[in-house]
């Protein structure tokens, strides 16, 4: 029910979390910049907006949607989730990526696709299987916000060191700023 223009206020927010004290996510500036629309709070990595979302849409759903796009990692049903706090397999986010790229399709991964002997039979060889898992046009749109982090949001230095061609990611820092990626 939602879209890149959909409106949230990124504000200090508490999320109540049952038998512990509340959750008060942080924006990596520190500073809080009222209303946006969801495609300003992907591209410039706002915390508290993406908490609220999935505080909306609620932990299943996030869950799941990040199961069909191909994520086989345990994932904890608290908020964060929405940060990215559970461990993922760099082949499930290869996985889960490859399906926002394709559209909503997702090709479930391999590592080999055929053996052939020295004559050139085929001993073994990988069907490949491929299914419809996300809507096309609600994929076009998270796609279309991914290459705002790029073009206007926390990953333009990709563009201001000359990288022009077609792409789309998300950027994100771990507590204490450990570590950054894309």
């Amino acid at each position: 029910g939602f879209s890149p223009a959909s409106v949230f206020v990124d504000r200090k927010v508490s999320i109540p979390i049952a038998g512990q004290a509340p959750w008060t996510p942080r924006n990596f500036s520190g500073d809080y910049e009222g209303p946006m629309i969801l495609k300003r709070a992907l591209s410039q990595s706002v915390n508290t907006v993406a908490a609220q979302l999935v505080e909306r849409v609620g932990f299943a759903a996030a869950i799941d949607a990040a199961r069909r796009c191909g994520i086989k990692s345990p994932l904890a049903a608290v908020p964060s989730v929405a940060l990215g706090t559970s461990g993922v397999s760099p082949l499930d986010m290869a996985s889960a990526f490859a399906t926002l790229a394709t559209g909503g399709i997702r090709h479930d991964p391999f590592w080999v696709r055929r053996v052939e002997d020295s004559s050139g039979r085929v001993l073994e060889e990988r069907i490949i299987s491929t299914r419809r898992v996300l809507d096309a046009t609600t994929t076009f749109q998270l796609v279309d916000m991914m290459r705002a982090v790029l073009d206007e949001g926390t990953g333009a230095v990709v563009r201001q060191q000359g990288f022009q061609l077609p792409a789309a990611g998300k950027t994100g820092t771990t507590d204490d700023f450990n570590d950054a990626w894309f």
